[in-house]
């Protein structure tokens, strides 16, 4: 989105979704794990054989940006996560692209890293993800090629295995 000039502006948990293809004949809405008419066990391929797309949904804050423009500036906009550092202290406008890149790391911390274990592998792309000054984030390239990275790094073992609670 960003290569595209578009700042997304609520990025959360709830505003995220994904794709059902890991189950080959589909699932009940309301029971995951049955069949939709409820005949059986859902079939499912592993992540790692199956990998589902993940959607970021709810693009009513959203704004595209003219780079002709230079920097956008937006005032804050409190979506679903009110914890940005830059709205906490001011009402003025900022670059709404680390704000981005702060929902995105914050998203991931409070609901894969802090939530789950097994994600210990993001910690740290996190934490610069949620740096208190915007301008020592990364940008949201810089964090996909690092992501990347990560995830090249990791063994077959470690991608297939379970999450659990702390």
């Amino acid at each position: 989105m960003h290569e595209h000039h578009v700042a997304h502006r609520d990025c959360m948990g709830l505003n995220m979704m994904v794709d059902g293809s890991m189950y080959s004949d589909g699932w009940h809405p309301c029971v995951p794990s049955q069949k939709p008419d409820y005949t059986g066990d859902a079939r499912y391929f592993s992540r790692t054989q199956g990998p589902p797309k993940y959607y970021l949904i709810d693009f009513g804050l959203s704004q595209r940006y003219d780079p002709k423009d230079g920097l956008p500036l937006e005032y804050p906009i409190l979506g679903g996560d009110k914890t940005v550092p830059e709205f906490q202290t001011s009402d003025d406008a900022h670059d709404p692209f680390p704000t981005d890149v702060y929902y995105t790391g914050n998203m991931a911390r409070e609901d894969f890293i802090q939530k789950m274990r097994g994600f210990e592998f993001l910690q740290d792309l996190m934490l610069d993800m949620v740096q208190y000054n915007p301008s020592k984030q990364p940008t949201m390239d810089e964090v996909v090629r690092c992501f990347d990275v990560i995830r090249r790094g990791l063994s077959s073992w470690k991608l297939r295995s379970r999450i659990a609670p702390p």
